[in-house]
């Protein structure tokens, strides 16, 4: 009967496995004569793959006369043993055709919408091409795509984050269909809005962390200039070469000399306000003298804040702000609050403090995060829009990675890879947020902190003593 365990103890289901160590230690019980040679057998399953079933199957032998194993040392040095992570890939080639945009919408649609940027970036850029170069065409095109979809779509009231009816109303548009008064409307204040914070430095909506309102006002200003009735922000007229803040790599970020191309290709016309705040924001952090100069040359005004940009290091290092907070109040009374039972007692958050006195900081920066709450599934869009600060990302993000520990929900550490392979300072927010996510109720998002750590440790920028501290 030992012959067949040799060969059921290698195998790769745990279960299995598990159940056959189990018999093994019964039958050593039983034969005590025979207990050198079920140890024996047992030594095979201390190569498992399965960490715990190689612990247990050690275990069992040494307890059944089989000598110790002897420590495995690493002939390595741990610095060397992970190695770094690739550079991102180049990202795909603008859409050029009505219908590829066509093509890409039903797919985006089709597939989990919202869960990763570069398709959405694709999709805002194709139609702001097209409907510049070819506009009949392209709403020929994608009308019937657009159509299928405007219901589906809609906007969800009960998620303050919720870009569905945002999104799917500058699809209509696009296409030559009407979105309805309450969209236009919304555009038009949400662009508003956004003007009085970046501008005036009002007080934001604290719901809606900073990353997100950028991605909103964009929105906003692509879909008000699409009409041309009167209702577009200031700036000029659609830019033939489609956005100029499309990132070049599929990890969001736009090359230095990609942008000074697009500047000049619009002349003197000038660069949809949220569009340059979001181009400056990919391009690589820095002085960079030569681009700087460039710039320059072009003599407009876009050009001139984009050559201040590149003699400068970019944004303002933040100033971290680690605390323990408190669950939010309830809701009103008389109204039952289901979320609000389950909340945490205590949850880890970090805010980004003020910005220094007069820095251009795009409002990303003096944000202070609201009161424990489960956070948001759209975080994953925002590491695109951040590539070079993702320890300020994972600042905003930290509530729906918390929540896959402390609140049992799926899926909130799906972000952490993406941060882990952005650039910038990782800040306390990276190893926290793996700390949280290594603590998770749900295997996927225990699996999505691994590949972070991993990514990480790679590149020699994960704080394995603060995660400690907090694991701990």
């Amino acid at each position: 009967m030992l012959e067949p365990s040799r060969a059921v103890v290698r195998r790769p289901d745990k279960g299995l496995v598990r159940t056959q160590l189990g018999w093994l230690d019964a039958l050593a019980r039983r034969h005590p004569a025979r207990a050198a040679d079920i140890a024996g057998v047992l030594t095979l399953a201390a190569e498992h793959p399965a960490v715990e079933l190689r612990e247990r199957a050690a275990a069992l032998a040494t307890k059944h006369g089989a000598a110790p194993a002897s420590p495995v040392v690493a002939a390595v040095p741990l610095d060397d043993a992970l190695p770094a992570p690739a550079p991102p890939a180049p990202a795909p080639p603008p859409i050029g055709d009505p219908d590829e945009l066509a093509e890409e919408i039903a797919a985006f649609y089709s597939g989990r919408p919202f869960t990763a940027l570069l398709p959405l970036e694709r999709l805002l850029d194709g139609v702001v091409r097209l409907h510049s170069s070819d506009r009949e065409r392209m709403q020929r095109a994608v009308r019937p795509v657009v159509e299928r979809h405007r219901e589906g779509m809609g906007q969800h009231q009960w998620d303050a984050h919720c870009l569905c009816g945002a999104f799917t109303g500058l699809l209509l548009m696009a296409a030559g269909l009407d979105p309805g008064r309450r969209l236009r409307a919304g555009w038009a204040t949400e662009l508003t809005k956004a003007h009085r914070v970046l501008n005036l430095r009002e007080p934001a909506d604290r719901r809606i962390p900073p990353p997100h309102r950028l991605l909103r006002a964009r929105l906003a200003e692509i879909a008000v200039h699409l009409p041309g009735d009167g209702l577009s922000s200031p700036g000029g007229p659609l830019p033939a070469d489609g956005l100029l803040s499309a990132p070049t790599s599929a990890g969001g970020t736009l090359d230095t000399a990609a942008l000074l191309d697009r500047l000049a290709a619009l002349g003197a016309a000038q660069p949809w306000p949220w569009d340059l705040v979001q181009a400056l924001l990919r391009v690589p952090p820095g002085p960079d003298g030569a681009a700087a100069a460039r710039a320059e040359r072009l003599a407009t005004p876009a050009a001139e804040r984009v050559a201040a940009r590149l003699r400068g290091d970019g944004l303002p290092a933040p100033r971290w702000l680690v605390a323990t907070v408190s669950p939010r109040p309830s809701g009103p009374a008389g109204r039952h609050d289901y979320e609000h039972e389950h909340l945490p007692p205590v949850r880890m958050q970090i805010s980004t403090g003020p910005g220094p006195d007069g820095a251009e900081d795009h409002a990303l920066l003096g944000w202070l995060h609201p009161e424990t709450d489960r956070g948001t599934f759209w975080h994953v869009l925002w590491p695109g829009l951040l590539p070079w600060h993702r320890g300020l990302t994972a600042a905003f993000a930290l509530p729906g990675v918390a929540a896959t520990a402390d609140m049992d929900v799926r899926g909130g550490a799906a972000v952490l890879p993406l941060l882990a392979e952005a650039a910038g300072d990782p800040g306390p927010a990276m190893a926290i947020g793996v700390a949280y996510g290594l603590a998770a109720r749900h295997e996927q998002d225990r699996v999505a902190a691994v590949d972070a750590l991993l990514l990480l440790a790679g590149q020699g920028a994960f704080d394995a003593e603060l995660a400690g501290v907090h694991l701990g």
